[in-house]
């Protein structure tokens, strides 16, 4: 039986945890020994929990399925198997969250996540664009602040679902013990949850150890952590700037502290103005554009259960455009 909130896999990952070719899976699912559901795209999609009762009941030991992404392919394939349906699913998400309909809310993002597999595709597809439009009817008078505060609040509550669900799966990986860790945090005087949730899912789906230091961190005690803690990754989202000067004295010391702890840093947030943006310019630091970056960063760093250190700094762009 199918358990809520669970993970969905294409067949090729199926074929690759069960040691089956893809024909194999494809037939397997058409005899009916498999189950499986379909996207809205017509693509198949299996429950983890289905696959653990197959190999159970034929005594088929798992693998792990490889995270590197086939020779050839371009970060833009990721978004195929969302293209067809994804303008339906942003309305339809974005009409749930404004009427407050937590079923039918979970229901798109859930869908569009079995489609695509992936986090970051979630977040660059689905959550960015949706965020963003309802910010937008909020400045444009069309809905309340209550109304996008509670959008906030439905999409938080849906994201810690999947988060949890991750890491749970992750405890039962026997890549459980060698995962790098990844620590992040908003500043101090920023409330903002999403964009934290997403760079948790997404590094968590890549089998890191996260750890979410969550919102209204001083940035010298994320400096603090870096050096403590030793992450592979840290990440720093700024929405709400509340004194931009002190903000850059800040971050200068913390990008001296990630290259001296070899720690990757990524650096985003629509609260990184132009003078901000200037200085990281000055640290060298190349700006990343969506939450593709930091899942091609994290691939980098531990491509297939290896780890590799790696210095690069990279400033991730907000996903939320709505304040």
């Amino acid at each position: 039986m199918m358990q809520v909130n669970e993970r969905f896999l294409t067949t090729q990952q199926v074929a690759e945890i069960l040691s089956l070719s893809v024909s194999t899976i494809k037939r397997l699912v058409e005899t009916g020994e498999i189950v499986a559901v379909k996207t809205p795209g017509g693509h198949r999609r299996i429950a983890e929990s289905v696959i653990d009762h197959y190999a159970r009941n034929r005594g088929i030991g798992l693998v792990e399925p490889s995270t590197k992404p086939a020779s050839g392919s371009q970060t833009s394939d990721k978004f195929k198997a969302v293209d067809e349906s994804i303008d339906y699913w942003r309305s339809a998400l974005k009409s749930a969250l404004i009427k407050s309909h937590v079923d039918e809310a979970r229901h798109a993002v859930r869908t569009v996540y079995a489609s695509c597999g992936d986090a970051s595709v979630l977040a660059d597809s689905l959550i960015s664009p949706v965020m963003a439009g309802i910010g937008h009817a909020w400045q444009d008078g069309r809905i309340e602040i209550f109304q996008e505060h509670h959008a906030c609040h439905i999409l938080s509550d849906i994201l810690y679902e999947l988060v949890r669900q991750t890491r749970n799966r992750n405890r039962r990986s026997p890549l459980a013990e060698h995962q790098p860790l990844a620590i992040g945090a908003t500043p101090e005087g920023d409330h903002y949850t999403l964009t934290g949730m997403l760079c948790e899912l997404t590094l968590l789906e890549r089998r890191w150890e996260v750890r979410n230091l969550g919102c209204h961190l001083p940035v010298p005690e994320l400096a603090q952590a870096i050096t403590d803690l030793k992450p592979k990754i840290a990440w720093l989202s700024v929405h709400h700037l509340a004194n931009e000067q002190a903000l850059i004295i800040d971050l200068r010391k913390l990008v001296q502290t990630a290259r001296m702890m070899k720690t990757t840093l990524i650096l985003g947030g629509q609260g990184l103005n132009e003078n901000i943006r200037k200085e990281l310019d000055q640290l060298h630091l190349t700006p990343a554009h969506n939450m593709d970056c930091l899942a091609i960063a994290a691939e980098k760093i531990f491509p297939g259960g290896r780890c590799v250190i790696d210095s690069l700094a990279l400033p991730l762009h907000d996903l939320h455009n709505s304040r």
